[in-house]
């Protein structure tokens, strides 16, 4: 989730500095949405480190992560 002070573009290349291959998915209201290849998962935990630590900066109120399973990319 992002406040009016987000600028998304640096956020995404916050989170290329750490994963290069992200892709951003949306950016829709409040609300960014990031594509990370899980296997580059053993870079999460830095990334959302450097995130939490960055995330006034940054304008970002809030973050999480959620796995997407092949069943829900065909039901869209």
């Amino acid at each position: 989730m992002k406040n009016p002070s987000c600028v998304p573009q640096v956020v995404l290349k916050t989170i290329k500095s750490h994963v290069p291959e992200v892709q951003l998915e949306s950016d829709v209201g409040a609300e960014l949405s990031f594509v990370l290849p899980k296997e580059q998962s053993s870079k999460f935990e830095k990334l959302f480190n450097h995130l939490e630590r960055d995330q006034v900066a940054l304008g970002i109120d809030s973050f999480g992560a959620s796995v997407t399973t092949l069943e829900k990319v065909f039901l869209k």
